[in-house]
């Protein structure tokens, strides 16, 4: 507030300031040392007359009197200085429509003027809104006469209450006195602070109109000297705009922006709607009145006062970008800056063109965590809080560039023109919730004390994909219950009955702030044979942590590029490469293929029996929907059911199904198959999906009922573990009617040549497997297939068990949403009776305490991976290397769907459709003849990625955040898999 108003008083020319205070007044005299100071020892209790009498007056000279909270343009302290009267007063007229959504109170309690018929006035707040011809604007001028007349006033009334009182009540007292009081019409701006808004409406305009009032004030940046004129200047007389940009910018090039009145507004920013034209020489007439038409032009039929402003060009850029001081989407604490530091121009970012960008994530309270991650930031953050603090807003869009002196040049800044919905959650929420998590983190060593290794990692790709299966910001239902049936320990009997290490009782997932995080150490463990001694275990754990701590961009690869989890025909050539560096020795690496061919032998021979396990669950799954239970007791037999013969069997065949994709990944790379074999040999498996099209063939042609179909694919919904998700049973005109339709067929068969099952055979022989390469064939085609099968046996259970949820809940009074923040564990209290007696009551407010915690955890923002407490508040959102599935290209429009979302109101056919998850329940979208898949998460194993496969689809799956908010945001792309490329067009 002080900077604004010495920028206004700055019209005065020399002039000397007093700052009368009372609270922290020592913080305001170390931060304006060159401003005199008084203190006003009764400030609890006077009102400003009092503390207008603590200053000391000079009755010699004129002096201007304005309040702390108000600020005002120096086109307000002209008019003052320009009156003539006693005390000078400034008016305005639109004080009831002064800023949006003045309420009745603030227009009560305002300082009001009404001026009767015989040119007498009334000063005060008791004037009747009704009646009052404008408010008071916070800042006076009192000639000499009248400084020496307040003084004599506070003589003769130093022993009552006079200075207790407002301002209005001294001009009335003086005017009875008989001096003159006159009126000015606010010529300017100006800002009471009565609304969190204030100060930043007062100094946010165009483009051009705030750049040019902070100008001047900045310290930690700089804000370039502009020429600034309306569309209605340029067509009245372009010559002596043309003429005051040449004489002002010289010989220079210079930047040609929109500054339109439609722009950069609190409502919307229009952002990129209006043309900006670069690198245009000042000197160069024609290039002036062309880029200026265009600029204009770009506004279609405009405003008049519609501006265009020019500026210096800056070079030596070093890096540029695009700064929010708040996150887009839930306004939550933190700075976002998006930034271009390889190509020295300062509209990669804003363009949408910058191919090499870098994001970064800083809490607003720990902005020193930025010198670790690029210290050439904290210039920016400087600037940044400096500009906050001058507009007195907190959610700001901020375009700066870097020059290679250290120099932060401010381009613009605007408001963010977003309504976040978020209002329930605090910047203190989301601190102590940061806290709380950065503590966890810091235990976690001792707390996982039976594990190898002494260096900790966290990340939400690594193993069994949290991110991809149930999204990284999860309600309260879907994790529990994913923790229940997977993570907690069925994950780690599933390794230590396959043949690695037993890590039980050691959960997979721990929470951060509501986000699911692998325990990377606890998976790292679990991945080494049970075979090793614990010398070399210990080794290759403390390898594999470091590994990925030195690449985190492999998070979501480590079982292909950190971790050996199983034998393959190359391993001999990948450990030496990886692993002998390292300092493992010849003797090392062949204990570990030895102990790795035991896991891949007893995997590749417990096929049938898993198979067995899932027949079971089939059997059971039917005989409990016969039995008549009520919704909880039958959720919780299926889910039990579930986790015995569902997902301990899923996890042996998907653990099974990774080595063999393993195994046949790595003939291609020994060179006895190619790229095409391996998408054939895909394509030519009996997969559930291609089951489920060929099934809408038969229904199409009469084979099949609908109700049959329905009863066998209704399970199915896009996102597996949620409850708030529709099943395709419940809208089958949606998921399951475009399935219905001619000519699907199974995949082509494939069998490989002659020569290159001689090859097999040896390469089986040569590493102690299966030498039989029939059965090896048939170990591959039942793992795959039985990965997706055993998932959609389980899923029936998990389905149906969530269906009887929502009834159970329904019985409460609970819809599905209010179910879905319920813990599982919360619902087994009730089965046990171990609640209160008022169950609806109970359940309803812990649902609404799991809707607040996830309020919260959506707009925390947090790393894939974690590796120091420092990565919970300040790290660099990775440009994930993306997994590409097939040899396929295609240039095709985006379609975006956002999460759990199956609508098909958007045509889809022959696009790329963009998808946050890979996740099995968006199967419906093959239907739509789909041009390609963009997926933000998702492994080079997983479901999607091996669909994609089998029809030979182009997909990216696993992109990562940056990346895929990029394609989400483009009309047009080309999806590359042969070359591994993504491009945007347009």
């Amino acid at each position: 507030m002080l900077d604004w108003l010495l920028d206004a008083f700055a019209v005065l020319g020399e002039a000397e300031f007093h700052f009368v205070g009372g609270y922290r007044l020592e913080e305001v005299v170390a931060r304006y040392p060159n401003i005199y100071f008084s203190v006003n020892p009764e400030w609890k209790r006077s009102g400003a007359v009092g503390s207008l009498l603590s200053a000391p007056l000079d009755t010699g000279r004129a002096a201007y009197v304005c309040y702390a909270d108000t600020v005002f343009s120096p086109e307000v302290v002209s008019a003052l200085e320009a009156d003539t009267t006693d005390i000078a007063l400034c008016i305005d007229r639109q004080w009831r429509v002064r800023y949006e959504g003045r309420s009745a109170e603030d227009l009560a309690r305002a300082e009001k003027i009404s001026v009767h018929s015989d040119g007498s006035m009334e000063l005060g707040r008791r004037i009747d809104p009704a009646v009052a011809d404008g408010e008071l604007v916070g800042v006076f001028r009192f000639s000499a006469h009248a400084v020496m007349a307040v003084k004599e006033l506070g003589r003769e009334l130093a022993d009552s209450d006079f200075g207790r009182g407002d301002m209005p009540s001294l001009f009335s007292r003086l005017a009875s006195r008989g001096l003159s009081v006159g009126m000015v019409e606010n010529p300017g701006r100006w800002a009471e602070l009565n609304a969190p808004q204030d100060l930043a409406r007062f100094v946010l305009g165009t483009k051009a109109e705030t750049l040019e009032r902070l100008r001047p004030l900045v310290q930690a940046s700089r804000i370039g000297e502009q020429i600034c004129f309306t569309a209605d200047d340029w067509r009245r007389d372009g010559g002596a705009v043309i003429a005051a940009t040449q004489q002002k910018f010289g010989a220079t090039s210079v930047v040609v922006r929109s500054s339109a009145q439609s722009e950069d507004g609190w409502a919307a920013s229009n952002a990129g709607g209006y043309e900006s034209v670069l690198n245009v020489p000042a000197q160069d007439t024609a290039r002036i009145t062309e880029a200026v038409g265009r600029v204009i032009a770009s506004y279609g039929r405009g405003d008049p006062q519609d501006q265009v402003l020019v500026q210096a060009m800056l070079r030596g850029v070093l890096l540029s970008g695009v700064a929010f001081t708040r996150t887009l989407t839930h306004g939550a604490p933190y700075y976002v800056i998006n930034y271009d530091d390889s190509s020295s121009r300062t509209d990669s970012v804003t363009s949408g063109n910058g191919r090499r960008l870098r994001t970064l994530f800083v809490q607003r309270s720990c902005r020193s965590g930025v010198d670790r991650l690029d210290p050439r930031i904290a210039a920016v953050l400087d600037a940044i809080a400096e500009l906050e603090d001058l507009v007195g807003h907190t959610s700001l869009d901020i375009e700066f560039a870097l020059d290679r002196d250290g120099v932060v040049h401010v381009l613009q800044l605007r408001p963010i023109a977003v309504r976040h919905g978020l209002s329930n959650v605090s910047d203190e929420h989301v601190e102590s919730a940061l806290a709380q998590a950065a503590a966890w983190f810091a235990g976690a060593r001792e707390r996982g004390s039976r594990l190898l290794g002494e260096r900790m990692l966290f990340g939400v790709m690594s193993d069994w994909n949290p991110a991809e299966i149930v999204g990284t910001k999860p309600r309260r239902l879907a994790m529990s219950l994913y923790r229940h049936l997977i993570t907690d320990e069925v994950w780690a009997t599933q390794r230590a009955d396959y043949g690695y290490r037993d890590v039980r009782p050691c959960p997979l997932i721990v929470n951060f702030a509501g986000h699911p995080y692998v325990d990377i150490r606890a998976s790292f463990n679990s991945f080494v044979p049970a075979a090793l001694d614990e010398g070399l275990a210990t080794r290759l754990v403390e390898h594999y942590l470091q590994r990925l701590a030195q690449r985190p961009e492999l998070h979501d690869k480590v079982e292909f590029e950190v971790a050996f989890t199983c034998l393959t025909f190359d391993f001999e050539e990948r450990a030496r490469e990886r692993l002998g560096p390292a300092g493992f020795s010849a003797a090392d690496m062949a204990a570990l293929g030895s102990a790795l061919r035991e896991v891949t032998r007893q995997g590749m021979a417990r096929i049938e029996s898993d198979y067995a396990v899932i027949a079971e669950l089939d059997r059971r799954h039917e005989q409990l929907l016969q039995r008549r239970l009520a919704p909880l007791d039958l959720a919780f037999e299926l889910f039990e059911d579930c986790r015995r013969f569902g997902t301990l069997p899923f996890a042996h065949l998907a653990r099974s199904a990774f080595v063999a994709v393993s195994l046949l990944r790595s003939l291609e790379r020994v060179g006895v198959t190619t790229g095409q074999d391996t998408s054939a040999f895909l394509a030519s498996l009996a997969s559930v999906t291609r089951a489920f099209e060929i099934d809408g063939s038969r229904v199409h042609a009469g084979a099949l009922g609908r109700d049959a179909f329905t009863a066998r694919y209704g399970h199915l919904r896009p996102g597996t573990y949620e409850i708030t998700s529709d099943a395709y049973a419940d809208d089958p005109q949606r998921y399951l009617e475009p399935m219905i339709k001619p000519h699907a067929s199974a995949g082509q068969p494939y069998a490989w040549s002659p020569e290159a099952r001689v090859r097999i055979e040896t390469l089986l022989h040569q590493h102690g497997l299966e030498p039989d390469v029939d059965a090896f064939e048939r170990f591959l085609r039942r793992a795959i297939e039985g990965r997706e099968y055993a998932k959609f046996m389980f899923s029936r259970n998990l389905s149906a068990g969530l269906t009887a949820l929502a009834s159970a809940g329904a019985h409460y009074g609970l819809d599905r949403e209010a179910v879905s923040h319920l813990d599982i564990a919360d619902l087994y209290k009730l089965r046990v009776g171990a609640h209160p007696t008022d169950v609806a009551g109970w359940l309803a407010a812990r649902a609404e305490e799991g809707a607040a915690e996830h309020e919260l955890t959506r707009a925390i923002e947090l790393p894939p991976l974690i590796a120091e407490a420092g990565d919970f508040t300040c790290f660099e959102r990775p440009a994930s290397e993306p997994n590409f599935v097939s040899q396929g290209r295609v240039a095709a429009e985006v379609a975006v769907l956002a999460d759990g979302e199956a609508s098909t109101s958007v045509e889809l056919k022959g696009k790329v459709v963009a998808i946050p998850r890979a996740d099995p329940g968006y199967d419906w979208l093959f239907a739509h003849g789909i041009g390609g898949l963009v997926t933000q998460y998702g492994g080079a194993n997983s479901h999607m990625a091996i669909r994609a496969a089998e029809l030979g689809l182009p997909a990216a799956i696993g992109v990562g955040e940056a990346l895929f908010e990029r394609l989400a945001a483009a009309r047009l792309i080309v999806l590359d898999c042969a070359v591994r490329r993504i491009e945007i067009q347009a």
